[in-house]
Order: structure tokens, then C-alpha cells, then sequence
């Protein structure tokens, strides 16, 4: 247990004037609400230690950046199959907003864990998204392009975006004009899936920035610093049950979309025309075993059909919902506090689902509270 709890302490003593041989790279980001992107700092001090990894955030983040650290941290060690048990890592990310989630600042973690460890110097105008994953393999994150906007910003001339994700999907609500004119030369329309998608190397020269795909932290390492280490070039596939464990949420996901429209008796034909096309958009990646993909689309579809539901019921019908909501969390939690941790990923699972419920007591309490107010003042 000590050793997890190491992970979550900040470094109080850690001087907020960093050494010099402290290493820099950029984090990209995106808001949840609006796609906006965003940059960050992500520093990382090492010395000599027992292995542990410390991480300073500013603000604070949410767990899962916590564990996604320490998991790229050791993907990074054994990258250049070095023994970290004898040296302590001090992470700090500086950000203006909360909006840094882990799995997505993992393959940069990776890098700079790399960087330090082997005295790589890295191009600062340089950055990558994407998740780091084991054997190195660099996976798909959201919110590509308008990373790519707030590297621009940032004055960086480079991002790396994982191999697979090029291609966007055109958004369904932007606050960015250029992504509004369907006839500009990074606009391609794909005939399989019936939407027009932003190419992020096209988009990335209409602004004045160079945009790459890499598939493993040995090209990112490289695109970086320069240094290309030796790879295994055997072929990597996903292990089944990773395959089968997301086929299986994409699945129910997606049943639960069905099941939200059916409920859902009224609703404009604008709307139902956007529900429609992120359904075939889903069914379409379920069919080319993009099951991520499926289950992302079905889940955002999910909570804008929750929330149309919601807003058309009456107030006396919320107590009941609220004592509906109140008896799933108790029963969710006293399931999650049965399982048994075995891994690392065992205990991050287990931590983010207690955020989750965390959030939905504590919306609960808020609307509670209103509820009462409201009915004080009748």
C-alpha cells in the first residue's frame, strides 16, 4: 500500500525553481466541453533514490493522470531496459486549467522519462499526444485538431499525433470558423462512412505547422531527439482480451444508444439527423473492428440523449429519480469495493470509477440543496 500511496503525494519540498538538470516538454490538451485546445508544461527532475515516482500538478488533476504517469514512467524505463529501482522521479505539470487527463499525456511522459534517463537533449519545438501503451506502442486520443491549433499558438513547429488518427471526423459543434468550410483543401469526404473528415497534415500546412503520425515511442524518441534506439520489428497485436473487453463496452454502449432513442418520443429532425449519423458512424468503426472509436461515439450520443430526456420531465418527478441515482451508487460502490487489485491497472480502474461516483454524490447533494431552497421559497 505505501507504494501506491507514494504516487499521490506531492512533492512539498520539491523547489519551485527548477535545476538544471531538470527536462521540459510540451503537453497538448483539449477542453472536454469545447474542444479547445491547450497547452502545458511538463517538467521532470531525477536523483538518485528507492524508484519512486512523485507527481506536482498545478492545478490539481484527476487520479487517472496520477497512475498514467507512473505507468509511462515504467514503459519508459524499459524502453532502454534501464533499472529504475534506485532512482526517484519528480513529475510537475504546470497547465492554466484542469484539462490535462493522463492516458493522453502518456507517450510524452514516456519521451521525457527516456530523455532524462540517457542525457537526450529535446526539441522544445517539438510535442505529441497520444497514450503509451505496453511495448511501446503509442495509441489513439481525442481532440486532434485542436491540438494541433494550440501548438500553433504555442509557437511549436511540430506535433506528433499517434498512426491511425490523421483523419477526424468532421465535428458536430466547433468554435472554429476554418472547420465550417467543408470546401477547404484539408476537407476530404470519405465515401465508406458517408462524413467528411480534417486531415491534420493538410490542416496542419494551412496554419503553419508540420503534423506527423508515429506508431511507437522508438519514432516519437526520435522525432524528438533525434537518437533512434533499436527496435523489435516483430509485429505487435493486441492480446484478445483487450480486443474482446472493448468489442464487449463498444457493445453496450451502443445497445444503450438504441435504447435512449427509443425513449426519447420528440425530438427535432436536426437533432435526430446528427443521433442518426453518429449511430452509422459508430456502426461503421464496430464494423472495421474500431471498437475505441465505437465506443466513444456511442458514449458522447448517450449523454446528449440522457440529457434531452431529463429536461423533459417534470419537478415532482425527480425525487424519485434522485432516490433511484442515490441506491445505483451505493450498490456500484459496494461492488467496486469487493473487487480484488492485482495490477496497476487493476488500481487505476478502481480509482477512476471512484471519482466517478465521487462527482455523482457530490451533483446529487447540489441539486438536493436546490431543490430545498426552491421549496423554502414557495
Amino acid at each position: 500500500m505505501r507504494v501506491w500511496i507514494m504516487l499521490f503525494l506531492a512533492v512539498i519540498v520539491m523547489p519551485v525553481a527548477f535545476a538544471e538538470n531538470t527536462g521540459h516538454i510540451t503537453l497538448l490538451a483539449v477542453s472536454e466541453a469545447t474542444q479547445l485546445g491547450s497547452t502545458a508544461d511538463l517538467y521532470l527532475k531525477i536523483q538518485d533514490g528507492r524508484g519512486g515516482v512523485y507527481i506536482e500538478t498545478a492545478p490539481l488533476t484527476k487520479l487517472d493522470t496520477q497512475l498514467s504517469t507512473r505507468f509511462a514512467q515504467q514503459i519508459g524505463c524499459k524502453f532502454i531496459d534501464k533499472e529504475c529501482s534506485n532512482t526517484d522521479f519528480f513529475y510537475t505539470i504546470r497547465s492554466e486549467a484542469t484539462i490535462i487527463g493522463g492516458p493522453s499525456a502518456g507517450a510524452a511522459i514516456s519521451i521525457l522519462t527516456v530523455a532524462m534517463l540517457d542525457n537526450l537533449e529535446i526539441n522544445q519545438s517539438v510535442a505529441v499526444t497520444g497514450t503509451i501503451n505496453v511495448g511501446g506502442l503509442i495509441g489513439p486520443v481525442a481532440g486532434i485538431i485542436g491540438k494541433i491549433e494550440a501548438a500553433k499558438n504555442a509557437g511549436l513547429t511540430k506535433v506528433l499525433i499517434p498512426k491511425g488518427t490523421r483523419y477526424e471526423i468532421e465535428p458536430e459543434h466547433t468554435y472554429n470558423e476554418l472547420l465550417r468550410d467543408y470546401n477547404a483543401s484539408y476537407y476530404r469526404y470519405n465515401n465508406e462512412t458517408g462524413f467528411y473528415e480534417v486531415d491534420a497534415y493538410e490542416y496542419g500546412k494551412f496554419i503553419g505547422i508540420d503534423v506527423k503520425e508515429v506508431a511507437t515511442l522508438q519514432e516519437a524518441v526520435y522525432e524528438i531527439t533525434g537518437v533512434l534506439y533499436d527496435a523489435d520489428d516483430s509485429e505487435i497485436e493486441p492480446e484478445e482480451w483487450y480486443v474482446q473487453t472493448m468489442e464487449d463496452v463498444a457493445k453496450n454502449l451502443c445497445n444503450r444508444n438504441y435504447e435512449l432513442v427509443e425513449e426519447l418520443n420528440t425530438i427535432n429532425s436536426t437533432l435526430q439527423e446528427e443521433l442518426i449519423n453518429s449511430t452509422i458512424r459508430a456502426e461503421n468503426a464496430t464494423a472495421n473492428d474500431m471498437f475505441y472509436v465505437a465506443a466513444s461515439t456511442c458514449f458522447g450520443g448517450n449523454i446528449r440523449l440522457k440529457y434531452l430526456l431529463l429536461n423533459g420531465i417534470e419537478l415532482n418527478e425527480t425525487s424519485e429519480m434522485i432516490d433511484n441515482i442515490n441506491a445505483s451508487t451505493t450498490i456500484l460502490q459496494e461492488e467496486i469495493d469487493s473487487k480484488k487489485l492485482q495490477t496497476i491497472t487493476d488500481l487505476q480502474t478502481y480509482l477512476v470509477v471512484n471519482e466517478r461516483l465521487e462527482e455523482a454524490r457530490q451533483t446529487l447533494a447540489e441539486i438536493m440543496l436546490k431543490k430545498a431552497m426552491n421549496n423554502s421559497e414557495e
